[in-house]
């Protein structure tokens, strides 16, 4: 059996957040970066995804339908 888990860090003061899931779904995923940012006190100035699927996943998607509907 798998676990899933999302991670972030803060980089100037490396407090850290990890959160961990049974499946890899995007519900998931939404929680795990809402959970974090409430963690961590919010939204900071800048933020880097590392080894992120759904974020690329999605806009391939948009740039599926924009192509589909404009065809």
């Amino acid at each position: 059996r798998w676990i899933y888990f999302i991670a972030m860090r803060l980089m100037a003061s490396g407090v850290t957040f990890a959160k961990a899931y049974p499946h890899a779904k995007l519900e998931a995923w939404l929680d795990g970066i809402a959970s974090g940012l409430s963690s961590l006190g919010g939204v900071p100035a800048k933020a880097l995804f590392d080894n992120c699927t759904y974020p690329g996943a999605l806009a391939r998607h948009r740039e599926l339908a924009e192509e589909t509907r404009h065809g």
